[in-house]
């Protein structure tokens, strides 16, 4: 259950003044009133100083559990496989404070004749924290479902045996209300991520499918797919991305026969000392690589269209110049749809011992920055002063 209660010094009052501004144009010698130039009243808002509260809850219960399905092996390369399901339902309560005399109000705004225009509005209109909900009253059905699929595997190579996941978290979730007059089943949304090459890669899909149809103007209707174009559901967005992430360390020990990767199909990243190559200098530097593919319906009709959702490529790290000095490169991308480079972010950072300083430079953007603030693990570690300035879009003063 969530209460949430707020005062507020004022409350608001709009009145109507009828008061009429003519202005008069000549047409034909004739002279007549100018209807669309006449001021017809003046809609006025007043405050009304005193504490005033307004209070709002809603409620909901949630039930979950956890299903495992096992089947093990002695022999063979193949030794086991799981299958986890973790359903969950809910449901949630929210009364309708639209219908509140007391929050929402109604007030004139023209007194043209034959036209005369009103308009709603709520007396906390001026709330900066919060302010009444005018959504109308809902109590809905929430289900998902959540999956995963491991197996395990014997590696003669090495004598153990490994566990792999196959697809983590593949979801699907969706809603129906007891409220509601039409429309009642939800779009049902799924997803699901798989991993590739040892975790360097995540390959991520997310799908959205409509149980009712759309009419010609592309708006969603109370019919049933399966009974007006038998199929049980409508695919409304479909969209997949291919996620890269590695450092210059994963990319070498990828290739080192003597390599292992840890739970997480992760490398972590090796200090740089002097023997190090000229290469380890960046080994801590991260590359990231992402583009999606999205296939939709376009909104305003039936018909449907595919394009590239993002393609980008980022390299972020630090280059150590001594023990006290080093480069840091925050974020250098590139936009392969734009064709451009994406807030390039530089520094420079010196070890001061028990003090850090940092000096950011982002020259597509025209701002830089400073920092000094105390070094993590230090002596002073205890204090938290962390001096900033900066020159922000280029409008302050460094």
């Amino acid at each position: 259950m969530n209460y949430e209660e707020n005062w507020y010094p004022y409350s608001i009052e709009r009145q109507f003044i009828d008061q009429i501004q003519f202005v008069y144009d000549t047409v034909a010698d004739i002279i007549v009133v100018d209807s669309s130039k006449t001021v017809w009243g003046r809609d006025t808002t007043f405050r009304d100083w005193g504490f005033k509260p307004f209070r709002q809850f809603d409620a909901g219960i949630t039930l979950n559990t956890a299903l495992f399905f096992t089947k093990q092996f002695r022999k063979g390369w193949f030794r086991g496989i799981r299958h986890t399901m973790k359903p969950s339902i809910s449901t949630g309560f929210r009364p309708d404070y639209s219908d509140s005399d007391y929050f929402f109000r109604q007030v004139q705004t023209s007194a043209q004749p034959g036209r005369e225009a009103f308009q709603d509005y709520g007396i906390f209109d001026d709330a900066v924290y919060g302010r009444p909900s005018t959504a109308p009253r809902d109590m809905s059905i929430n289900y998902s479902l959540g999956n995963i699929l491991e197996m395990k595997f014997y590696s003669a190579k090495k004598d153990t045996v490994k566990r792999v996941r196959i697809f983590d978290n593949l979801t699907f979730s969706g809603s129906y209300s007891l409220t509601r007059d039409t429309l009642k089943w939800s779009q049902i949304s799924t997803g699901g991520l798989f991993r590739l090459f040892k975790g360097l890669s995540n390959l991520t899909w997310n799908a959205t499918f409509d149980p009712y149809i759309r009419n010609e103007a592309g708006i969603r209707v109370n019919k049933f797919a399966l009974r007006e174009e038998g199929k049980l559901l409508r695919l409304v967005r479909f969209e997949v991305a291919l996620n890269t992430q590695m450092t210059i360390g994963d990319l070498r020990k990828l290739f080192e026969k003597d390599a292992s990767p840890n739970a997480q199909g992760t490398q972590k990243p090796r200090t740089v000392s002097a023997k190090d190559d000229f290469v380890g200098l960046f080994e801590q530097f991260r590359i990231n690589h992402r583009i999606s593919f999205v296939r939709q319906e376009i909104g305003s009709s039936n018909r449907d269209t595919f394009f590239v959702g993002t393609n980008n490529i980022s390299l972020s790290g630090r280059i150590p110049l001594t023990p006290k000095w080093s480069i840091d490169v925050g974020n250098i991308s590139y936009d392969f749809q734009a064709k451009q480079i994406v807030y390039p972010d530089l520094g420079l950072t010196r070890n001061l011992h028990c003090w850090q300083f940092s000096l950011r430079w982002q020259p597509l953007r025209g701002t830089y920055e400073f920092f000094i603030n105390v070094t993590p693990g230090s002596s002073l570690d205890f204090l938290k002063l962390p001096y900033r300035k900066n020159n922000f879009d280029g409008q302050g003063v460094f």
